[in-house]
């Protein structure tokens, strides 16, 4: 496999909303696959609410 196939396959775009009434420790991030103009429509693929979930997931793509 070539490193951009690897890139292409790990590539997620990821949309986040903060609001002032939020603990500090909590966040949303929604990911989507990455599409080249920037679209996240549909569902996501996943969504992190803590930092936990968010370092799992770095976990999981490097393990990957």
């Amino acid at each position: 496999m070539k490193n951009t196939e690897m890139l292409k396959e790990q590539s997620y775009i990821f949309t986040t909303s903060v609001t002032g009434a939020s603990p500090k420790e909590d966040f949303f991030v929604e990911l989507f696959k990455f599409c080249p103009d920037l679209n996240c429509d549909g569902l996501p693929l996943r969504v992190l609410k803590d930092f936990d979930e968010l370092i799992n997931f770095i976990e999981e793509m490097e393990m990957n």
